[in-house]
This record gives C-alpha cells, sequence and structure tokens, in this order.
C-alpha cells in the first residue's frame, strides 16, 4: 500500500513539474512571437 502511495506520489509531482514548466516555457515563447509579431506588422 505504501509502495503504490510512494508512486502516485512521485507521478503527481513529475507531472506537477512539467505543467510547471510548460507554463514558463509558454510565458517566454509568447513574449517572443509576441514581439516577432509586432515586428512583422510593423514591418508591412
Amino acid at each position: 500500500m505504501r509502495y503504490i502511495k510512494s508512486i502516485t506520489q512521485q507521478k503527481l509531482s513529475f507531472l506537477l513539474a512539467i505543467y510547471i514548466g510548460l507554463f514558463m516555457n509558454g510565458a517566454v515563447f509568447y513574449r517572443r512571437f509576441g514581439s516577432y509579431a509586432h515586428d512583422f506588422t510593423v514591418w508591412k
């Protein structure tokens, strides 16, 4: 029982780390592509 519980906790922490990483990368990409889109609109 403890073994199963520890595995579920590891999976939850792993998924949480993935979600946090995706959120941070998403914010960075949004800033970069947002500035690129702004430059392209100004260039056009």
